[in-house]
């Protein structure tokens, strides 16, 4: 049996042997097969050069001798590699059997060791089939919520934008309304500028006329225009309420009772003006800024919170029917004394004294069912007298 035929690692060991007996050869007593071995500095010999010195031992008795002595005082206890150098025939065969019998053992436990692997991949394969199952049902749940979320999203959006629509519709339709609106109030505006013009036009002409009939001695004739003499009306018996009032007799049943506020009720409640003007006042005198500090503040003095309390003594003026004063400390920016605005208020600048004294002397002429607004205790207590009822000015900006 030929050692090629074998797999050469089971003979390893002698070839190790030999080759300490090819090294302390002579170079001339080594074998012409063995010389290349001889020359090889691998410290493992290739292969074909192992075979070519297991040939040798097969062939040489005196070499395989040689290599059996350093065998036997290595200690080496291999049995079939002993029967080797003895016989090689038979070390041959026994070196086959058992080379065989190795590969089948291994053969066994590659087997054993596939089999366990496929085993254990086919239970990675069941729990992939698993996890892709459970991924693909949540990934198909996934897309039915989108895609219901989408189609809820959809619904909103096209709600929303019908609800625009209709609010749109609506505000160009309020717009066409304002617009027509509009046009009507220039009309108006027109006819009124025309309708001012003509009634400066005749008082100018009454001024002339005026002024030539008080050279002749004779009174104003009445305005002979409705409008104007209604209004002319409207002037006169706003001046003479006052002097009806103070010219009745106390003692008359036709007298009014003096104002009360009806008892439990707060001074800087609002209910206590309304009760007030429930009863006809006769005058309404307000402190002008005390009551625009109570409103605006810091921001009192201006321009802007004065017109803020004529305009809510307007309302005041219109609710009671009383005459309604508004006193203010100082000058007017245009340096007048006072003018009356669109809604009747009387509006009186202080001018060199406090407005306190100007709205205590107002009071001291004539107190009877009068009113004074104001949140100034010393002010309240100056004209806390009889027919005189002073009123916070919270009351007021409640009220209003």
């Amino acid at each position: 049996m030929a050692p090629d035929k074998h797999p050469i690692a089971m003979l390893r060991p002698l070839v190790e042997y030999a080759r300490t007996e090819i090294a302390d050869m002579e170079p001339d007593d080594v074998p012409a097969r063995l010389r290349k071995a001889a020359r090889s500095s691998a410290r493992t010999l290739p292969p074909p050069l192992a075979r070519s010195v297991v040939q040798e031992l097969v062939d040489s008795e005196r070499f395989r001798d040689a290599v059996r002595d350093r065998f036997d005082a290595g200690g080496n206890t291999d049995a079939d590699l002993a029967a080797f150098l003895t016989d090689p025939q038979i070390g041959l065969e026994r070196i086959a059997a058992r080379v065989e019998a190795s590969t089948e053992t291994r053969a066994v436990s590659d087997l054993a060791s596939a089999n366990r692997r496929i085993a254990a991949l086919t239970i990675q394969l069941e729990e992939a089939k698993t996890r892709m199952k459970t991924v693909r049902a949540d990934h198909l749940k996934a897309i039915g919520e989108a895609h219901n979320s989408v189609s809820e999203g959809h619904r909103r959006a096209e709600a929303k934008n019908a609800e625009l629509h209709r609010t749109l519709v609506a505000r160009e339709s309020e717009i066409a309304r304002l617009t027509d609106y509009i046009d009507d109030l220039r009309g108006d505006l027109v006819d009124v500028q025309a309708r001012l013009e003509g009634a400066m036009e005749r008082n100018r002409r009454r001024a002339r006329s005026k002024r030539s009939l008080g050279r002749s001695g004779r009174s104003e004739p009445s305005p002979s225009d409705p409008l104007e003499f209604a209004r002319w009306l409207d002037m006169i018996e706003q001046r003479a309420r006052p002097f009806r009032n103070k010219n009745l007799s106390r003692g008359s049943p036709e007298v009014p009772e003096p104002l009360r506020v009806p008892p439990g009720i707060s001074p800087e409640a609002s209910s206590t003006l309304t009760s007030l003007v429930k009863q006809s006042p006769a005058v309404i005198i307000i402190d002008g800024y005390n009551v625009a500090g109570e409103i605006h503040g810091e921001g009192f003095a201006t321009r802007a919170a004065r017109d803020d309390v004529v305009s809510r003594a307007g309302r005041l003026a219109r609710s009671s029917g009383a005459e309604v004063i508004v006193v203010f400390d100082g000058s007017d920016e245009d340096g007048r004394d006072g003018f009356r605005s669109s809604e009747g208020v009387s509006v009186r600048f202080s001018r060199g004294e406090e407005a306190d004294d100007t709205i205590v002397d107002l009071v001291h002429t004539d107190p009877y069912r009068t009113v004074v607004v104001t949140n100034d205790r010393e002010l309240r207590d100056r004209c806390s007298i009889d027919g005189c009822v002073p009123v916070w000015a919270t009351a007021f900006v409640a009220w209003g």
